[in-house]
C-alpha cells in the first residue's frame, strides 16, 4: 500500500507539470478513495507545529476533511465545521485528531463528495484480480486474504445487467466503470452488500470491495484477514 501511495502522489505529481491546464496546484492521492483531489479551493489548517500531521484541508460545503499523516492523505466525510474549527484551536493537532476525528467519520458510509475527477490508470490505482464466470454461470464465489481492509477484482460485463457484490465480509463496495469513473449505487458514492448496480456500459469494470478489519467498533485492526466475496451478473 506504501508503494501504490508513492506511485499515486507521483501520477498526480506529474499529471501537474504535464497538464498545467488541469488548474489545480495541490493535487493529492487519497487513501482508500480511489481517485485524485484538487486541494486548491479547501480551506488550508496550519498544522506546522505538529510533528506527523504534515497538512489538512477542509471543503466546509461539503463537510469534507482530507489530512496528511506522515506523507498520506486521508479523508473523512461529514465532519462539522465546528469539528474542524476546535481540530485547528487545539494545543496538540495529533491527540485532537486521534480523539475527536480518527474512526469517527468514516467515509465508507457515505458522504464522499464528487468533484467530476476521474480514475487514474490502473497502473496506478492498484491491481485487480481478474474473475471469469464459466459459461452459462451468473455467479462466482471467490476466497483469499485481503490486506489494509481493500480488495480489487476485475470483470468483463455488458450494458444492461445488473451486479450485485455480497458476501458475509464485505463492508462497501464500488466499481470504477470502463470509461474511468468511479460510482456506487442509489445516488451515493458507494454501495452496501444488499446493493444493486445497473450497469451503464459494456466492457472492464473494476470492482473495489471494503471490509471491517475488526471484531468490534474498539477491537484493535488486523492487518490482513481472510474474506469471502460473491458476484452476480444477471
Amino acid at each position: 500500500m506504501k508503494t501504490l501511495a508513492a506511485l499515486l502522489v507521483c501520477f498526480a505529481f506529474t499529471l501537474t507539470l504535464a497538464f498545467p491546464a488541469f488548474g489545480c496546484e495541490r493535487l493529492v492521492a487519497v487513501k482508500y478513495r480511489g481517485s485524485l483531489v484538487c486541494l486548491d479551493d479547501f480551506e488550508a489548517g496550519d498544522t506546522s507545529k505538529s510533528s506527523w500531521i504534515r497538512g489538512a484541508w477542509y471543503d466546509r460545503m461539503n463537510q469534507y476533511m482530507v489530512i496528511n499523516l506522515k506523507g498520506t492523505a486521508y479523508h473523512h466525510c461529514r465532519v462539522p465545521a465546528e469539528q474542524w474549527n476546535a481540530f485547528l484551536a487545539a494545543p496538540s493537532h495529533g491527540k485532537y485528531y486521534g480523539s475527536h476525528i480518527k474512526g469517527r467519520y468514516d467515509c465508507r458510509l457515505g458522504g464522499t463528495p464528487s468533484y467530476g475527477e476521474k480514475i487514474v490508470s490502473e497502473s496506478t490505482a492498484g491491481s485487480a484480480e481478474r474473475i471469469t464466470f464459466a459459461k452459462g454461470e451468473i455467479n462466482h464465489t471467490w476466497s483469499g486474504n485481503i490486506a489494509d481492509g481493500e480488495k480489487r477484482f476485475k470483470l468483463a460485463l455488458s450494458k444492461g445487467q445488473s451486479l450485485r457484490v455480497a458476501g458475509p465480509d464485505v463492508y462497501t463496495w464500488k466499481v470504477i466503470t470502463p470509461d474511468g469513473n468511479l460510482i456506487g449505487c442509489d445516488r451515493t458514492t458507494y454501495c452496501s452488500s444488499l446493493s444493486t448496480m445497473y450497469l451503464p456500459s459494456s466492457g472492464d469494470y473494476t470492482i473495489i470491495t471494503n471490509y471491517r478489519m475488526s471484531s468490534c467498533a474498539t477491537c484493535p485492526a488486523a492487518r490482513t484477514r481472510k474474506v469471502t466475496v460473491s458476484f452476480e451478473a444477471y
